[in-house]
């Protein structure tokens, strides 16, 4: 039965209990609940909302009854409230349907289901009033030691109690700090504990008798002291309290931290070392937790490393990828950038993001093109090392482009992805693909050019149109920092872009000699090839080329 005059709790309340196998009546006020308890046949479990008009009168004619004072009784109270019927199991609103089943599982003296039917769920133990029933796995029970089936018993002030051993974890929430940990190994009522001016026992109802600290117990009462161990069928029980029972409550407290610690280390190895910049920082502009930032995006491959996989077991490629691995990554963070994902052996990278306690990137152009061109010399050291291992040459593939774009959580609510996207995202991979067409390995856009003036040693390319993109963007070869090219270097160069406004000018036999010059100073260069090869095919011209 419940009682009370909220129709929406007596609702919810009739819905909950109705699916867990109980006919459930309800009344709308004191007078008509009392007269429906009296009337009807004798109710197994008692639901009282403690807010309702008549709940002292309810109460007490509940208890001057004789039929119906012993019936198990509920009261739904609001938390914070003073207990106006501290003896019955109370439930705090709101509720769910979890919270009414366990405080009327304890109401009931462990009985998940109604009376006369049998019971689908595994039992609650019993509990001091307001006691709040979870069952987790026993496996998962910290206090259960390995090797060994363990139950505590904390015991506080109080009158006595009995108790259940059914795979239960329950918690008393007062100041009693009453605490029962159980595994599933014994499945009957065994005794209770007793504490009566500031005296504790333990009085066996079992039907074979237990241990008590060594002490062979049946149908009667002993002393307990904080440390002593209760034995029944195989099943281990120790009685704590006062220092050992905080003892335990700091070992339990310093284990949940660790286990806090090492989740989140184990987060901060699969998502964005930046998360926590953006966690509580949402601002009335910024709509779900995303927000629009001028940032600089980077994409990386390594091209020849289809043709190595085909040669190596899959246990060693992932060997090489994750040494790999760990040092791009070290270069990318060292350089204030964040990874924001690996794919197969791509790597996708941001910079410009703020990260905790430190101050904006406002030079994450140049960290990125510094991080391009130190992850394009770590491939040129392990070159040597894979070829003579693999038989192939290995060479990094490189896309830099600074320019708007959204950052923050994206997907559905259930599986959000923090990352990066947008037309300049979508473009820093593009000009990672290009380098195929030129034989590179680090291109940036002019964007990123622009923002890092005189830092670095460019060489023009071409003008370009990406696939999925009308706008033309001019694209340069990052080759080194500033001042480091050799002399041969910036000789070719400059007989590149000599050549280069030759095509473009139409002269393509001039062209096509100029290109040749830089062939002949450095054979191996990818641009003089490509632009060598469309002057003898008469393709391209002034316009943009479509890559």
């Amino acid at each position: 039965m419940a009682i009370g005059d909220d129709p929406t709790m007596l609702a919810l309340v009739a819905r909950f209990l109705e699916a867990g196998g109980f006919h459930v009546t309800t009344a709308e006020h004191g007078v008509g609940g009392w007269s429906k308890a009296g009337t009807e046949t004798s109710p197994h479990v008692i639901v009282v909302d403690e807010g309702m008009a008549g709940f002292d009168e309810v109460m007490a004619r509940l208890a001057s009854d004789s039929t119906l004072r012993d019936v198990p009784v509920v009261v739904a109270t609001t938390g914070g409230a003073p207990a106006r019927a501290p003896e019955h199991v109370r439930l705090t609103k709101p509720f769910g349907a979890s919270d009414l089943d366990s405080a009327v599982t304890i109401a009931l003296g462990g009985a998940a289901s109604p009376p006369g039917r049998e019971s689908t769920k595994p039992a609650a133990s019993l509990g001091p009033a307001g006691t709040r029933v979870v069952r987790p796995r026993p496996e998962t029970n910290p206090y259960l030691p390995k090797g060994g089936r363990c139950v505590l018993v904390v015991g506080g002030e109080g009158v006595g109690r009995r108790f259940d051993l059914e795979g239960c974890f329950t918690i008393g929430h007062g100041s009693d700090r009453d605490l029962m940990l159980a595994d599933d190994t014994v499945s009957r009522r065994h005794g209770e504990i007793v504490t009566q001016s500031a005296v504790t026992t333990y009085r066996d109802t079992s039907t074979n008798g237990s241990l008590v600290s060594g002490e062979f117990v049946r149908g009667r009462e002993v002393p307990l002291r904080s440390g002593d161990s209760i034995q029944i069928a195989g099943t281990v029980l120790r009685y704590l309290r006062g220092e050992d029972l905080d003892q335990l409550v700091d070992a339990e407290l310093a284990r949940v931290s660790t286990e806090r610690r090492e989740v989140r280390r184990t987060l901060r190895r699969a998502l964005p070392s930046d998360v926590d910049a953006v966690l509580g920082t949402a601002t009335s502009n910024q709509v779900g937790g995303v927000h629009e930032r001028t940032m600089t995006v980077l994409f990386s491959d390594l091209r020849g490393f289809t043709s190595m996989s085909e040669r190596v077991a899959p246990m060693e490629l992932a060997a090489l990828l994750r040494e790999y691995f760990q040092e791009t990554t070290e270069v990318i963070v060292g350089l204030e950038g964040q990874v924001d994902k690996f794919l197969g052996d791509g790597i996708m990278a941001y910079w410009g993001n703020p990260r905790p306690g430190r101050p904006d990137d406002h030079e994450h152009a140049a960290h990125a093109c510094l991080a391009a061109l130190m992850m394009r010399d770590l491939v040129a050291q392990a070159r040597p090392r894979w070829r003579a291992r693999f038989g192939v040459d290995v060479y990094a593939r490189i896309g830099v482009h600074t320019g708007p774009m959204l950052i923050g959580d994206f997907g559905p609510t259930a599986r959000m992805n923090y990352t990066v996207i947008g037309d300049s995202v979508n473009l820093a991979s593009r000009l990672e693909g290009a380098n195929k067409v030129y034989n590179t390995e680090v291109i940036i856009s002019e964007a990123t050019r622009a923002a890092t003036p005189d830092q670095f040693e460019t060489r023009e390319l071409d003008r370009v149109v990406v696939k999925g993109r009308a706008e033309p963007v001019t694209i340069f070869e990052l080759v080194a920092r500033r001042g480091e090219l050799s002399e041969a270097q910036r000789a070719a160069h400059e007989a590149f872009d000599d050549a280069l406004r030759l095509y473009r000018e139409g002269d393509r036999a001039a062209a096509r000699r100029g290109f040749l010059r830089v062939l002949q100073v450095m054979p191996e260069d990818g641009p003089a090839q490509e632009y060598f090869q469309r002057c003898l095919a008469g393709t391209g011209g002034s316009g943009p080329h479509p890559v």
